[in-house]
């Protein structure tokens, strides 16, 4: 038998499986018997025992259990080191305190020069700024530890505002790129955070329904690519129904401050989306359209 190949290295994973569960308990012919089912389609009863017997013997006693004290763990492949590395170049990365070692002289896997991103924003959160970091890793606790909050935030017109808060959840917008923390009826932009630090006062959640107002537009889309639509919209609430063999009826459910984003997404479907309702929806999009129009006859 080759040393490197698919089926040395399934072996290997059925030998390595047996260990883990004898770490935990005795292994019995039972479970021999359920990894040579399981695995009958590639290998034979014979190959198996004969592998297990030849390969394991050092490693497994007769009576079922292991010589191993502690579990092994397999090292990190070059590619998984290269995916790593990528992943942790996003600025976002560190907002989270992950830190990864040993991947200082490891290439990536992509860069950010590799690809780009339609359809967002530039003005998105400054996620290089210490204070920011230090904000959203002090929200993140709270919502872990399930503590009080008092922020203060800056206002559009420059003034601060007070927020006593018992974060719940916070939300990305991958078309803004920017994060907001909702809890306790309100909602506040990460990026208008200017401190946040825990409070000793208790004040309870609110219910989803109690963070804003939400708003909700029905439209039918013409024979779309489901899979794709769903995706498009993932991060919005929403009921979806087939109402033809073609056609899809969604409602959308979104806070007023992304009614600018619903709007230009929806308008990438084209001539195979409808609005049902509500109207003063369909007046915006037509005027939208309007403004469209008037700048290509420009």
């Amino acid at each position: 038998m080759k040393l490197f190949n698919e089926y040395s290295n399934m072996l290997f994973g059925i030998s390595g499986y047996l260990l883990y569960l004898a770490e935990l308990r005795k292994i019995t012919t039972q479970d021999v018997t359920d990894m040579i089912i399981a695995c009958s389609s590639v290998f034979t009863k014979e190959e198996i025992t004969d592998f297990l017997a030849s390969k394991s013997n050092k490693l497994l006693r007769e009576d079922g259990t292991t010589v191993l004290k502690n579990h092994p763990t397999m090292p990190l492949t070059t590619l998984q080191k290269r995916w790593l590395k990528a992943i942790s170049m996003d600025p976002r990365f560190k907002l989270f305190g992950e830190e990864l070692e040993g991947l200082d002289d490891v290439e990536p896997l992509y860069t950010s020069k590799e690809y780009e991103i339609y359809d967002k924003f530039n003005d998105g959160d400054p996620y290089e700024k210490e204070t920011y970091i230090k904000n959203f890793m002090t929200v993140v606790k709270a919502i872990k530890e399930g503590t009080t909050l008092n922020i203060s935030v800056r206002t559009r017109s420059g003034h601060r505002r007070n927020v006593l808060m018992l974060p719940s959840k916070i939300e990305y917008s991958d078309k803004d790129d920017k994060f907001r923390v909702l809890g306790s009826g309100d909602k506040v932009n990460m990026k208008n955070i200017i401190t946040a630090e825990k409070s000793e006062k208790k004040i309870s959640h609110a219910s989803d329904d109690d963070y804003v107002i939400r708003n909700e537009v029905v439209f039918r889309l013409i024979n779309p690519d489901i899979d794709d639509m769903m995706n498009y919209f993932s991060h919005f609430a929403k009921e979806v129904r087939k109402v033809s063999d073609t056609d899809y009826e969604v409602k959308i459910f979104y806070q007023p401050d992304d009614e600018t984003e619903i709007i230009v997404r929806l308008m990438t479907f084209g001539p195979a989306l409808q609005i049902l309702s509500p109207s003063t929806f369909k007046e915006i999009m037509k005027s939208r359209i309007s403004k469209q129009m008037r700048l290509f006859d420009q």
